[in-house]
């Protein structure tokens, strides 16, 4: 459901406690973080060391320069951008790199 721009559309028609449980689920079946996010953390040392998502800064800036990186289908086009600025839903967001990888990101 959360694949495609249409799947993000019906998710946000969902009630909250029906997005709650899909998020929860899906937790449990797609790769999953806690981040602790404070005013500092920029998008890349999010992505590449609090999350490991990219091995290293310089990989994760190269996939947003080149279009890799969407958050909530929303593509990443900014590598300086501060995590903090980026609007999650329950406290979620739901990262993909490529057109196969996903990931899902809790702060706390």
């Amino acid at each position: 459901i959360l694949h495609t721009k249409e799947g993000i559309v019906e998710f946000n028609e969902m009630s909250e406690d029906i997005q709650g449980n899909i998020l929860q689920f899906m937790s449990s079946i797609i790769p999953y973080f806690e981040v602790n996010i404070n005013e500092e953390n920029d998008i890349l040392g999010v992505l590449s060391d609090l999350t490991h998502i990219f091995s290293s800064r310089n990989e994760a800036r190269k996939a947003i320069i080149s279009n890799s990186v969407s958050i909530w289908n929303e593509k990443i086009v900014d590598y300086r951008l501060l995590y903090k600025d980026i609007p999650s839903r329950f406290g979620y967001h739901l990262v993909k790199v490529g057109k196969k990888k996903h990931y899902l990101i809790k702060l706390i």
